[in-house]
């Protein structure tokens, strides 16, 4: 899957370098073909909008501090921890105790340990 997030994201690299070196050669503010009127450099635009792209990619890709920390171990997905004593709401507790009806209760393990010996 991420082999093509990271191909857009060398392309746009390579696009926004290449337009940054034209840009540099022309400069932020160049004399329009047809009037000579100053205008924007059209090279900004592009510049502009790979930079866009490589930054999206590279928040996906986790190539940020922060964007490391939202990335998800395969091990976190595949085993996620359940805290025993983690409150629940109504909906979580009535499909806990449907999980534990089907399955049904081990009366011993809620025994005292001195009442079991009498069974």
């Amino acid at each position: 899957m991420d082999k093509g997030l990271m191909a857009n994201w060398v392309i746009a690299s390579d696009t926004h370098r290449e337009a940054c070196e034209k840009a540099q050669k022309m400069g932020l503010i160049i004399k329009s073909p047809n009037k000579g009127i100053p205008m924007q450099n059209p090279y900004l635009p592009i510049i502009n909008r790979q930079a866009e792209i490589m930054m999206r990619a590279a928040s996906e890709l986790g190539f940020s501090p922060t964007s490391r920390t939202r990335l998800t171990r395969l091990d976190d997905v595949a085993a996620p921890k359940i805290l025993a004593n983690e409150p629940m709401g109504k909906k979580e507790q009535a499909d806990a105790d449907a999980k534990t009806a089907a399955i049904g209760t081990d009366w011993d393990s809620l025994l005292q340990p001195d009442l079991r010996n009498l069974q």
